[in-house]
């Protein structure tokens, strides 16, 4: 028995944010102490050219006000929640849509919907959505993957490689969506201000099944815990959306773990770097 990949599908919002648009709306959303040259120096090196940006829609204002000199009325959380929820349901039920168009199979055949995301939350949420959206069946098995960060979508596919595992008839939806935009925070902060440079808005979906070799299969997933790092990449909830915090030692940590536990990982199947 193996659990393939049956087809990928994303969906982006329909706002972009290019490289030279980022760095016009980048002061008005950090405080007049952050120096220009530094918000520019972030851009370059971010390398990236556009990213999906929810918070700017085409032909509407910015979700993020103007700051009247050295304030600014911060959008609140339930702002940034309706933003997310807006979004994300959208690019989740296009990206799940062509994700079951890709696979050969009706959204109705579809057995487990696991959904993922650490921008938001509203329940009922997105795999609710998909359910009366795209005409699931109702007794569809639902698992939603919060607030686990960007590797919430290995923790996806794990529950989905061992749903197919278990019944080999399953047909299960994963869709993982994020809304970043809805959380760019006014702050000087440096971490922050890398944030805010280099997460973007989007949605991956994928079904998976029982499939023959040659397909693309998910033979295993792997994760480890690093001990004493709890503090380095932290993600609450704060008045103003969601507070990220990047340690400057999270380089040296992976540097320093990452590489012996991918070897460990590849030996249990017979493999090497």
């Amino acid at each position: 028995m193996r659990a393939c990949l049956r087809s990928i599908a994303v969906a982006v919002p329909d706002g972009t944010l290019a490289r030279e648009d980022w760095k016009r709306l980048a002061p008005r959303i950090v405080p007049e102490g952050a120096p220009p040259a530094v918000l520019a120096r972030l851009a370059a090196r971010s390398g990236i050219d556009s990213r999906g940006c929810a918070a700017t829609p085409p032909g509407a204002p910015c979700f993020y006000p103007v700051a009247e000199g050295a304030t600014a009325s911060d959008p609140g959380t339930a702002a940034r929640m309706r933003l997310w929820r807006d979004a994300a349901f959208g690019m989740a039920e296009r990206a799940a849509a062509e994700a079951c168009a890709r696979a050969g199979i009706g959204p109705e055949e579809v057995t487990h919907c696991i959904t993922a995301s650490c921008t938001g939350y509203e329940s009922p949420g997105i795999d609710a959505h998909l359910i009366e959206r795209l005409g699931m069946r109702r007794s569809c098995r639902r698992l939603n993957v919060g607030h686990m960060g960007c590797h919430a979508a290995v923790n996806a596919l794990a529950s989905a490689r061992d749903a197919v595992l278990a019944e080999p008839s399953a047909r299960v939806l994963v869709a993982c969506t994020e809304v970043s935009s809805a959380h760019f925070q006014r702050s000087s902060r440096m971490d922050r201000l890398v944030a805010n440079a280099i997460f973007a808005d989007g949605c991956a979906a994928a079904v998976g099944a029982a499939g023959a070799t040659g397909e693309r299969e998910v033979a295993a997933t792997h994760t480890v815990l690093i001990p004493g790092t709890a503090d380095e990449m932290r993600w609450t909830v704060g008045d103003h959306g969601f507070e990220m915090t990047l340690g400057a030692r999270v380089p040296d940590i992976l540097r320093e773990h990452v590489g012996a536990w991918v070897r460990e990982a590849l030996a249990a199947h017979g493999l090497r770097t």
